[in-house]
């Protein structure tokens, strides 16, 4: 049985499967809690919950920004 469950494992398949279905198992669990937290304890509307949402969103532009700046920068080197 162990053979087996290392065969398994050492797959590099099987960590892409397992991750194919935790990532939206996760997804939906961490926003289930947002809406249920942001609804019943926090009393946010709907809107406040857009921005909120908007907010999240505002690291991933910025890091977004600085790679697309930085490819198009060009390389320096020292001389």
């Amino acid at each position: 049985m162990s053979d087996l469950i290392h065969k398994i494992r050492s797959r590099p398949e099987f960590l892409l499967l397992l991750m194919a279905g935790a990532v939206p198992l996760s997804f939906a669990t961490w926003q289930a809690l947002l809406n249920n937290f942001a609804i019943e304890r926090a009393a946010f509307s709907g809107a406040e919950i857009g921005i909120l949402q908007s907010l999240r969103e505002v690291p991933g532009f910025l890091a977004f920004t600085v790679v697309f700046l930085l490819f198009f920068s060009g390389s320096s080197t020292l001389r």
